[in-house]
């Protein structure tokens, strides 16, 4: 039996372990056979950075998704580097924005603020309700988290972020009138959305407000919206976790315990801005320059062919699987070394050639660019999308195409540090300083 290396034990015992739960990983146990995700693979090649000081890009690790196969990569690694100077988000500082938030600031300001730009979460609570703590735990977020205190100004016609000093959130309590309940129902649907649907003021702010449904003594909903520009999905999470622990912290007449924060979203920008300066920002362009050669320019569903471009329309559908299939759709994929993710993109892809009769499909989807486990506890948009290409054969079988679109995505992953908008020739040149 092959001893283990001191590299290996630590990996086990520090990185793979605690992230995916598993007591006693072992050296050739596969990360996706384990139950990994691709969003666990990132905390991963994160993780790897903070404890080893090596840098191991997402494509090497997915090669070689393994305890032996990543202390090996570890072992060989280039010495992660840190050469920029971060920016802070104190207050009264003006900063730069992020390249995700560059680009969503320029989609508001063409298309106005749209609710599709808002972040709103109500949850139903049932049971007595101290709104004055509730308050405070949303003062305290605020406080904590200077993006959801920042206003967005330009300079020399670029946004940049003004972050503002700690205040009392917007924070308001309605009552839902009372009917019949499924009346009361539909009143409380509108006012759930008409809130969500307000307006945000990117100049003058706030970016997140509070409203407190109250249906009864007992039984309340509480709702808060953020603008995206100041959160993304992985921040719900983040939101939930300290608002609970402050609400309760300050129902009992004490101060929240939470650590403070490592760092804070200026690390972010500064780091983006850095590696789009450096040289793996241009080997990375290259590589979209060449896979998104000859793209084709429309894939109009045929169903909507000769009809106007629908207006834009924003939301989720989630789907219930039965638990035999959805363990069988697991096992395919692991099969394949393939995440669940990567086969419902190849599924999707084909339905999507089916509809516009073409076997070269573009696919965009998000990718949180959260690179540093100090990042995973901030509050803040690192959204920066892929396009995920992959061509379809009548040829394949379909394991053999979930192969192929596993090949797409783990490319697509590889190189998704490059600026969503600055993938094309045009824009580069106009926004990267000696580019062509």
């Amino acid at each position: 039996m092959t001893e283990w290396s001191e590299t290996e034990r630590a990996l086990a015992r520090e990185v793979i372990g605690p992230l995916l739960g598993v007591a006693s990983p072992g050296r050739g146990d596969g990360f996706f056979e384990l139950g990994g995700n691709s969003l666990q693979a990132a905390q991963v090649t994160a993780r790897v950075r903070d404890r080893f000081g090596a840098e191991i890009s997402l494509l090497d690790f997915f090669r070689e998704p393994t305890v032996a196969g990543l202390a090996r990569l570890i072992d060989r690694a280039i010495p992660a580097r840190r050469a920029y100077v971060p920016y802070r988000m104190t207050d009264g500082a003006t900063l730069p924005v992020s390249y995700p938030q560059a680009m969503l600031y320029a989609a508001c300001q063409a298309a106005g603020d749209i609710p599709g730009y808002h972040a709103p979460l109500a949850l139903r609570l049932r049971g007595p309700l101290d709104l004055d703590a509730l308050r405070k735990a949303f003062g305290w977020l605020t406080a904590r988290h200077a993006p959801l205190r920042a206003t967005f100004a330009e300079t020399s016609g670029e946004p940049v972020h003004v972050i503002h000093p700690p205040a009392d959130p917007t924070f308001a309590v309605s009552a839902v009138p009372d009917g019949a309940p499924g009346a009361r129902d539909r009143l409380l649907r509108q006012a759930v959305g008409a809130e969500a649907a307000q307006p945000f003021d990117l100049a003058r702010g706030p970016l997140l407000r509070v409203r407190v449904h109250r249906l009864g003594r007992a039984d309340h909903v509480v709702q808060w919206t953020i603008h995206h520009i100041a959160t993304d999905g992985w921040s719900t999470g983040v939101q939930l976790h300290e608002i609970g622990a402050a609400y309760h912290a300050f129902a009992s007449g004490n101060e929240p315990a939470l650590p403070p924060l490592a760092t804070d979203y200026g690390d972010f920008v500064s780091w983006h801005r850095d590696y789009v300066a450096g040289h793996g920002f241009r080997a990375d362009l290259a590589w979209w320059r060449r896979n998104l050669a000859g793209t084709p320019p429309d894939q109009r569903l045929t169903r909507s062919a000769g009809a106007s471009a629908p207006p834009f329309l924003h939301g989720w559908r989630n789907i219930r699987l039965p638990a035999e299939t959805a363990t069988r759709v697991g096992e395919f994929a692991r099969g394949r070394g393939a995440t669940l993710y990567m086969t419902c993109l190849a599924a999707q892809a084909i339905l999507i050639g089916a509809e516009t009769g073409t076997d070269d499909v573009l696919m965009v989807s998000p990718y949180a660019l959260r690179l540093r486990s100090a990042w995973e506890d901030l509050i803040g948009w690192f959204v920066n999308p892929i396009a995920v290409r992959v061509r379809l054969s009548a040829e394949w079988t379909f394991a053999e195409f979930v192969g192929h679109a596993r090949d797409a995505c783990t490319a697509a992953f590889a190189h998704g540090y490059v600026p969503f908008d600055l993938r094309s020739s045009r824009s580069t040149a106009q926004s990267v300083p000696g580019s062509s």
